[in-house]
């Protein structure tokens, strides 16, 4: 039942893709001829009219939002009822409220059955609020026709958190009247990972491994304490993608742990991008001639190389010494080894070959190249 399913679904789709680019070819055609036609009758060529596009007006949503805060409070108050009951309308509706602390804890009061809080989950949205980053979407809030809260516990307690922290009141988008049973079918869609979320607000698919490498940049050294949310790796993302995706194409896409773009990328940040890569590497490899002739001599092209010519570059260089430890984790399907572990071990290869010390065996570097500024920024180097 579920393969015919699949099966019909997927005809169906098929079937409204071939509409769609019908449709284009159709409206295409008639509006060039159209426009061929009345040209040669000496009339205005027909423009096809502008698409409207809704333009938001955030001072308008906060406006709105913060007249509803002002009714649920003021009726509250003259019922002797939580907020969250007094409803405007005895069916399902949603708007935007501004919600304070006092509200929020409010309805903490009122909650259903639900599962534990994840700090690390409320730490991060404490952050975007604070940061102003928080993204208000048509997931919010869910009281359902009870009178209780059974959806968005953890928007709550940031809200409290932030504003004890002196950050603002924040908006989310309410649903009131919920049937009681739609708790049992509450967020059961397809997650989307990191990634699709990722491309959504870059506007184009991103690699699976580009947030793996944004989590292991802002991590370095350090254990896994820190998880930054999404609107922090979209930021993150939109200052530093052309670097992460021109690692990942020196190293090779899927090849390595993201740990490894990581502590390079982060090494470029810190002494250039022409400290490790030749930038005339992609003209001479798509040159077939030169390319048989050439001896690379920066790290991210020697740790690329098919065959290892030891008669040139020995048997203790960096590059081959990072390449066999990681090669060997494949091999041995390591996923004990840590994400820290492997970010330390390209460090120290990276520091050796700066320093231009060779390297039987790889050792573990506990010192990174610098720590972050505020807002992800590289800090200026200390003169000798």
């Amino acid at each position: 039942m579920a393969r015919r399913r699949k099966k019909k679904r997927g005809q169906r789709l098929a079937k409204q893709k071939d509409a769609q680019l019908q449709g284009r070819r159709s409206s295409v055609i008639s509006i060039t001829e159209m426009a061929a036609e009345r040209e040669k009758q000496g009339q205005a060529v027909y423009k096809p009219p502008a698409i409207p596009v809704a333009i938001r007006d955030e001072e308008a949503d906060l406006r709105r939002a913060r007249l509803a805060a002002e009714y649920y409070n003021k009726r509250a108050l003259d019922e002797g009822k939580p907020w969250f009951n007094c409803t405007r309308f005895p069916y399902k509706y949603s708007e935007d409220v501004l919600i304070d602390a006092k509200m929020a804890e409010r309805a903490l009061e009122f909650m259903e059955h639900n599962r534990n809080t994840g700090d690390a989950a409320i730490d991060g949205l404490v952050r975007d609020m604070l940061a102003g980053q928080f993204i208000a979407s048509h997931q919010g809030l869910g009281f359902n026709n009870q009178g209780r809260l059974f959806d968005g516990q953890h928007r709550l307690w940031a809200v409290v958190l932030s504003i004890d922290e002196g950050g603002p009141p924040q908006v989310i988008y309410c649903t009131f009247n919920v049937p009681k049973e739609a708790q049992f079918v509450t967020d059961i869609g397809r997650i989307r990972t990191d990634a699709q979320q990722l491309g959504g607000l870059h506007a184009g698919r991103t690699l699976e491994k580009v947030p793996s490498i944004i989590r292991a940049m802002i991590r370095g050294v350090g254990e896994r304490t820190v998880h930054p949310t999404l609107p922090e790796m979209a930021r993150f993302l939109y200052r530093y993608k052309e670097l992460i995706l021109f690692v990942m194409k020196r190293l090779g896409t899927r090849k390595w742990r993201a740990d490894v773009y990581a502590a390079l990328a982060k090494a470029i940040l810190w002494h250039g991008r022409g400290v490790f890569a030749d930038p005339e590497y992609d003209a001479i490899m798509a040159d077939k001639e030169e390319r048989k002739n050439y001896k690379p001599t920066l790290f991210c092209d020697r740790f690329n190389l098919e065959a290892w010519d030891y008669d040139t570059y020995g048997l203790d260089d960096p590059a081959k010494a990072l390449h066999n430890y990681l090669t060997h984790l494949k091999s041995k399907n390591a996923k004990h080894v840590t994400q820290t572990e492997v970010y330390c071990k390209t460090l120290a290869a990276l520091e050796a070959d700066l320093s231009g010390r060779g390297l039987k065996k790889l050792q573990t570097k506990s010192v990174d190249f610098f720590n972050w500024g505020e807002g992800w920024k590289v800090p200026p180097k200390k003169e000798d």
